[in-house]
């Protein structure tokens, strides 16, 4: 595996680990009036919160890698969505982002990692590949939703994280409202 294969890796591990505190129910920041929409500049590209989630944390990565991330979570359920870009120095397809996540997942053992669904999806005219999974993290079955988009030179992530499969039943349809309301760059030729 090359290098840059090793790295988008990583990050891509990353994602489905980065609220690990998840099952852990804590107070959020006050939330202004206006915050229901996340936009970066940088990428050129945006997404809406649904009623009554709040970003949790913004943090804007000035790195190689990591461009941006974002969490943001309904303060009464225990389970968030994160949303991050990433340089595409690969061009790796949105389906070979997650296979490259499947095998390094897959290749972790106490993980007891499995695909529930893994399809491409074209989403307000955005061709992606998503991905539904569980796996074990420190005693905890977390259940994901994953959403890969190729846009520009970014990789462009949507990944909904519950600690439940009542949780991730009762925060999907709002994490498909938060997908649908996606705003990505053009593509640069």
């Amino acid at each position: 595996m090359s290098v840059s294969n090793k790295i988008l890796s990583l990050l891509l591990i990353s994602l489905s680990v980065i609220n690990l505190n998840c099952g852990v129910k804590e107070e959020p920041p006050a939330a202004e009036s206006n915050i229901n929409i996340y936009h970066n500049k940088e990428c050129g590209c945006s997404v809406t919160l649904p009623e009554g989630w709040v970003l949790e944390q913004n943090r804007e990565f000035t790195g190689q890698l990591k461009v941006f991330l974002i969490q943001a979570f309904k303060p009464d359920l225990m389970s968030n969505v994160v949303f991050t870009a990433q340089r595409n120095f690969n061009e790796v397809t949105a389906e070979k982002a997650i296979k490259i996540e499947i095998t390094h997942l897959k290749a972790s053992k106490d993980r007891n990692f499995k695909v529930i669904s893994e399809e491409p999806v074209c989403i307000s005219g955005y061709v992606g590949h998503q991905m539904v999974d569980e796996f074990d993290w420190r005693g905890v079955r977390l259940y994901q939703k994953r959403i890969y988009f190729i846009r520009s030179k970014y990789i462009f992530a949507l990944v909904l994280n519950a600690n439940t499969r009542e949780m991730y039943k009762e925060c999907e349809p709002f994490f498909d409202k938060m997908v649908k309301s996606l705003k990505l760059p053009d593509l640069i030729p």
